[in-house]
């Protein structure tokens, strides 16, 4: 039977996997470029994997799916590069772009299939590798910040940088304490809480700058011609 603190952390994940599947329903129904809606859904679904595998919990109540949610969350930063690049660089879509995300989740799924003795090994040089990745995608963000000229996407960079940023370290580094073995009764409720809060906000700055960032559909031109006719000062002498 689950006491009160797990039923928490239970309903923090769910608000956190709601607000991502709001995020991929708009991503999926946006006007974007191809490159920004699969890595925008990969990311999101990417996330909803970890959100699941990260907490004893949570897995034990998917129960025969956990693999599945398990396998989804090795690629998350690497789908999230893609997603910063395709947005702030307006990189297309192609195979380089997607490799990451390819080469975390297969090396991901390796390292579960090592010997229990090096398992430690792999999983930090997983969550290095993701480090490096976030790091180079909040440069890009960075970098590009001057010439933007999209205004809502110049003001979205200041927060996104600080709480992407805060939200891979602080993630990053519960996951490699663990596999130094390094554990805390708390760890479990302030994922749970980081995540909840990572994903609602994210899902209300997407909502917020959906049209600026991931294009609007713009209505089409009246086809009506206009009255024409005399304007004030014509009508005054006409008078």
């Amino acid at each position: 039977m689950w006491d009160g603190l797990t039923s928490l952390e239970i309903m923090l994940r769910g608000a956190a996997v709601g607000a991502l599947v709001a995020t991929a329903i708009v991503l999926g129904r946006s006007q974007a470029s191809p490159a920004v809606r699969l890595s925008g859904l990969l990311f999101a679904f990417a996330v909803i994997g970890y959100v699941v595998n990260s907490s004893a919990s949570s897995r034990a109540a998917v129960g025969d799916l956990h693999p599945l949610f398990r396998a989804l969350s090795y690629g998350g930063i690497g789908a999230f590069w893609a997603f910063v690049l395709s947005i702030f660089e307006d990189r297309r879509l192609s195979p380089s772009l997607l490799t990451p995300f390819v080469g975390l989740t297969v090396y991901g799924i390796a390292a579960s299939f090592a010997p229990a003795g090096s398992h430690g090994v792999w999983w930090i040089v997983h969550n290095v590798i993701e480090v490096g990745l976030a790091a180079h995608a909040l440069f890009v963000v960075y970098r590009s910040w001057r010439g933007d000229l999209v205004d809502a996407r110049r003001r979205l960079r200041g927060p996104f940088i600080a709480s992407v940023a805060l939200f891979a370290v602080v993630i990053s580094g519960f996951e490699i304490g663990e596999d130094l073995g390094v554990s805390a009764g708390w760890y479990q409720m302030a994922g749970a809480l980081g995540l909840a809060g990572f994903s609602l906000l994210g899902t209300f700055v997407l909502f917020d700058l959906r049209s600026a960032l991931l294009g609007a559909v713009i209505p089409p031109a009246s086809t009506v011609p206009k009255a024409i006719g005399p304007d004030a000062a014509d009508r005054l002498e006409i008078d």
